[in-house]
């Protein structure tokens, strides 16, 4: 709304206002009261006067907002919601159909268009139980009643939490007699119930191996390096023994807040060592919706490369290579949305091409 509204001042009286602090403090906030009356009416006029001066005369912001156009500005952003709730079904197992009720939160949930668009994706009218501006807040206030032990689980209310992001370890995999480094195994998966204690067990590497060093990640990617790393700690004292032939269990155990704890344990002595991690603390990389990179500038000469590795990852290869083969396509996309340099853009279609030609004689790419 707000890019809207600057390209119609700059087009009418020929001048930028983006450079003017006062100016666009203002216009943030007729364009947020133009969303708002844009919600419960079919068109607003937004009027803000002495906005900008030119030759010596005030000039005014003078428009008429339709909620037409305003739902064709917005659009995409409502669209690519879509995604999100996609991935929070299947994370969660369930089907459209599975769900009781729709609640909305926050306040731009009180536009029509997002209205309509869940409805028409989700089979079922939204509702407003709770004030929309309010309900974030106020779940959160339960919440901390619930930590303060103000509230009883078992005769107030019982709210769950999950796990945002998967946590797991760095291991070396092995596809058939090679080993595959840089590994990610997952302990616990993202969008799990907490609290949870959940363990693996891992097996040495080497012949009479005397410790073993373990580096916690938290993300998704198949890459451990490419995750966000909390910590590592070493575990030493383990017992002559060829590979394989000794264990090791490690165990996490995330809290509701975010204090993941960490332990290592030689399953054949119990000796073990562990690490205590706060995990709210740590930024994420900002994720990023890949869906829409073929419109980002500058696709269109990499629309060929990419379609090329994506039939490629359908087909039947070495699972080491597919993991980097995945990892290319998607840092692909991100760099065209993102609108990397050139110099990034042809580093990594020169990579994806150098790995696609490793395979030609495995399979038809």
């Amino acid at each position: 709304m707000i890019d809207y509204l600057l390209n119609t001042f700059k087009e009418k009286e020929g001048l930028d206002l983006s450079k003017d602090r006062r100016a666009m403090a203002r216009l943030k906030e007729g364009a947020e009261t133009c969303k708002i009356a844009l919600s419960t009416q079919e068109e607003y006029h937004l009027v803000l006067p002495f906005i900008a001066e030119k030759e010596g005369s005030p000039l005014a912001l003078d428009i008429v907002v339709k909620r037409g156009l305003f739902e064709e500005l917005i659009g995409d952003l409502v669209e690519s919601s879509l995604k999100p709730i996609e991935v929070a079904l299947g994370d969660a197992g369930l089907e459209r159909k599975d769900i009781d009720i729709i609640l909305m939160v926050g306040g731009s949930t009180r536009i029509p268009l997002v209205q309509s668009f869940l409805e028409k994706e989700l089979g079922q009218k939204p509702h407003s139980l709770v004030d929309p501006d309010l309900a974030v807040v106020m779940g959160a206030a339960l919440q901390a009643g619930i930590i303060n032990r103000e509230l009883s689980p078992e005769d107030d209310i019982l709210i769950t939490d999950v796990c945002p992001y998967t946590l797991g370890v760095e291991v070396v995999d092995f596809i058939g007699n090679f080993p595959v480094f840089d590994a990610y195994s997952p302990i616990i998966p993202r969008n799990t119930t907490i609290p949870v204690t959940r363990e693996e067990i891992y097996g040495t590497m080497v012949d009479n191996q005397e410790k073993v060093e373990i580096k916690v990640y938290q993300g998704d990617y198949r890459k451990a390096s490419k995750n966000n790393f909390l910590g590592k700690f070493i575990l030493e004292g383990i017992p002559p023994a060829p590979s394989f032939k000794e264990k090791i269990k490690i165990r996490f155990t995330y809290d509701i807040n975010g204090i993941l704890q960490v332990e290592g344990v030689i399953v054949s002595t119990g000796k073990e060592a562990g690490i205590s991690i706060e995990t709210t603390g740590v930024e994420m990389e900002k994720e990023v919706d890949l869906s829409n990179w073929k419109k980002a500038p500058g696709a269109r000469k990499y629309k060929g490369i990419i379609r090329r590795a994506e039939r490629a990852l359908k087909q039947e290869v070495d699972p080491a290579i597919q993991i980097d083969l995945d990892e290319l396509i998607k840092d692909l996309k991100r760099a065209l949305i993102q609108q990397e340099d050139k110099e990034v853009l042809e580093d990594l279609e020169e990579e994806l091409v150098d790995l696609l030609y490793d395979l030609e004689e495995e399979i038809d790419v």
